[in-house]
């Protein structure tokens, strides 16, 4: 995703004649990024659309000054692909193609049995540490529904352990407290699963990307299973090269509830 640097303070004043209103998720972005003069920077030769292919919101238009990337993650929130199992999130990210920087427009990878494993790594062969960075669990949840009601979980002998940890949503499919209620305690379960992200340090896998899924293999049950990368980096002297990366089980948990909330 747009992070740092020019792309994440860019701004353009959208009115009532310079607009996206009812343009896909994919023009939008193309225009914001003219408008921006940021399409010099990030092309769009293969950036793609979400899936499935949503519209700006032509009843509650984009007006005024915006922040280019903070448009671009609330558009990109609202695309949820519903046709499997899981609902899953579409995601952004920038490559690099050999000559630009390319912005694309992706579904964030499954990491069950059917996902495609990009790279398997083991305790015996290629992992040089493995470590938990990251355990904060948000033990009071705040969910945002339709019509101001708002529903509040809080999860009470957690606090103990996890120490208090803010979590604040909206999901306008809800249209009742109780209803925004339950599906906070929802997603502290959801959260209560995925609660581990990774450092994993290796000398393989320079060529992996973000959202690419590999398998940890150990003789420890707790680790070893499919894990989406969240970022990587690269290390190397005259005398060693290290890859860094950072992964995590993180299940598309607000999506997998919202499209089986009705109420």
């Amino acid at each position: 995703m747009l992070k740092g640097g020019e792309q994440s303070v860019a701004k353009v004043a959208l009115t009532d004649k310079i607009n996206v209103d009812g343009l896909s998720l994919g023009a939008a972005i193309i225009k914001l990024f003219a408008l921006a003069k940021l399409d010099t920077k990030l092309k769009t030769d293969i950036m793609g659309n979400t899936t499935p292919v949503i519209g700006v919101n032509q009843s509650d238009p984009l007006r005024g000054t915006v922040v280019v990337l903070d448009v671009i993650k609330e558009l990109l929130s609202k695309a949820i692909d519903k046709s499997g199992t899981l609902p899953r999130p579409n995601i952004a990210r920038i490559i690099d193609d050999g000559t630009n920087s390319q912005f694309v427009i992706e579904l964030e990878s499954l990491i069950d049995d059917t996902a495609t494993i990009q790279h398997v790594f083991t305790e015996y062969e290629n992992i040089i540490e493995l470590n938990i960075i990251n355990r904060k669990i948000p033990t009071v949840i705040i969910v945002n529904a339709k019509y101001n009601q708002k529903g509040t979980f809080t999860h009470t002998s957690a606090l103990s352990a996890y120490d208090r940890s803010y979590l604040e949503v909206d999901n306008k499919d809800l249209k009742s407290g109780a209803a925004a209620q339950d599906f906070a305690a929802k997603l502290f379960e959801a959260n209560l699963k995925v609660q581990y992200e990774y450092g994993l340090t290796t000398f393989e896998g320079a060529y992996l990307n973000e959202n690419d899924v590999i398998r940890i293999q150990t003789d420890e049950p707790e680790f070893s299973g499919n894990y989406r990368i969240l970022g990587k980096s690269i290390s190397f002297s005259t005398s060693s090269f290290g890859v860094s990366l950072t992964i995590n089980k993180k299940l598309p948990t607000l999506a997998e509830y919202i499209s089986s909330s009705d109420n």
